[in-house]
């Protein structure tokens, strides 16, 4: 059985919620990063809320990856390159050119 700690309020602050944006490349406005701020912590809340409930007496549910329908694996023409790269803003080296997106904090 799966033992969860109790876990704290959560408590997003919107210096977070800022960091996150600019992780993901969005600009939220002032008043979208407080709503945000607001929201992320009642999730938070939320699923702590529902790691506390008692599940010992409920069976797991059984996988159903066994019986699952799948197709064969069968190989098939895809996009010519040159077709797919003539949509991207940018390429290079015969490939999709990309911003960096990680970034260090100091």
């Amino acid at each position: 059985m799966l033992q969860v700690a109790h876990m704290p309020p959560a408590n997003i602050t919107q210096d977070e919620v800022q960091r996150i944006a600019r992780l993901a490349r969005l600009s939220p406005s002032p008043e979208q990063v407080t709503a945000l701020a607001t929201d992320l912590s009642r999730i938070l809340d939320y699923v702590a809320q529902l790691a506390e409930v008692d599940t010992s007496a409920v069976d797991a549910t059984p996988s159903i990856v066994d019986k699952a329908v799948l197709r064969p694996d069968v190989r098939t023409p895809s996009l010519p390159r040159d077709e797919a790269l003539r949509a991207a803003p940018a390429a290079r080296e015969g490939g999709f050119a990309v911003p960096r997106v990680l970034e260090v904090d100091p």
